[in-house]
C-alpha cells in the first residue's frame, strides 16, 4: 500500500495544499458496504461533463474526459435520507470546523462508479479557463469540493492535484474536502484493474460571489 499522499515528480509546486482536508476511516466498513450496495443494485448512467454558460446555464455533456457511471441517490428515499444525513454532517460541522466559514447549501451527493479504464481528466469543479480574457472564470457556484471514498480494491484511481504537486492514493472510508477552484484543479487516474466507488458533492459557502441566476434544483439548504 503506497503512502496515502506523495509528490506527482520533484518540480516546485504553484500552490500550497494546507486547505487541502483529508480525514482517514471517516466512514467504517459497514456505511461503504451499504452504499456499494446500493451502486451494484442500481443501473446507473455515464457521468457527464457539466459546463456554465455565460447566462448562468449549466450544460451537462458526455465528454469522453470523464469516463465513469453516476449513481443518482435521490430517487430512493430511505437512500436519500442517509445520504443527506451524512453531508450535512460534513457540510454543517467538517468542512465548516477546518475552513472556519459557514456552507449555505449543498447538491444532493451522487456515487460514481470507476471500472477499469474509467478516469476523469484535470479540471476544477467551479472554474474554466477563459481563452478570451485569459485568467480563470468562476462558471457554477460550487465553494467546497468533497470525496468520500468506499473501497479499497482495485489499482491505479489516484486524485492527482498538478498545482499542488500531490499525489493522493485513495482508500475505503475515506473523506476528502478542497476548494473548488483552480488552484485545486485534479484528476481521477485511470482504473487499472478492479471498480472504484467514490460519493461526491458540491457545497455553495455563505457570502460568496454567485454567477448562477438560482442555486441547482437539487440541492439540501443548511
Amino acid at each position: 500500500m503506497p503512502n496515502l499522499i506523495t509528490p506527482i515528480d520533484n518540480t516546485k509546486p504553484m500552490y500550497q495544499g494546507d486547505q487541502l482536508m483529508v480525514v482517514e476511516n471517516y466512514l467504517d466498513k459497514s456505511e461503504c458496504d451499504y452504499w456499494i450496495k446500493f451502486a451494484d443494485e442500481s443501473m446507473g448512467v455515464k457521468a457527464l461533463v457539466g459546463s456554465a454558460k455565460p447566462s448562468g446555464v449549466v450544460k451537462n455533456e458526455s465528454n469522453e474526459a470523464f469516463v465513469a457511471d453516476r449513481i443518482n441517490l435521490f430517487s430512493e428515499p430511505d437512500v436519500k435520507k442517509n445520504a443527506i444525513k451524512l453531508y450535512s454532517d460534513i457540510y454543517g460541522n467538517i468542512v465548516p470546523a477546518h475552513y472556519g466559514t459557514d456552507i449555505e447549501w449543498f447538491e444532493i451527493p451522487h456515487i460514481l462508479r470507476y471500472k477499469q479504464g474509467g478516469n476523469y481528466h484535470f479540471h476544477a469543479d467551479a472554474e474554466a479557463w477563459d481563452q478570451d480574457s485569459n485568467s480563470w472564470v468562476r462558471g457554477i457556484d460550487r465553494d467546497y469540493s468533497c470525496l468520500t471514498y468506499l473501497n479499497s480494491e482495485y489499482t491505479g484511481g489516484a486524485l492527482t492535484f498538478p498545482y499542488l504537486n500531490l499525489r493522493l492514493h485513495p482508500c475505503e472510508g475515506l473523506l476528502v474536502a478542497f476548494p473548488s477552484d483552480h488552484r485545486f484543479l485534479h484528476s481521477a487516474e485511470q482504473t487499472l484493474s478492479g471498480v472504484r466507488y467514490v460519493m461526491t458533492t458540491w457545497g455553495a459557502a455563505k457570502g460568496t460571489m454567485r454567477v448562477m441566476p438560482r442555486p441547482p434544483a437539487l440541492i439540501v439548504r443548511l
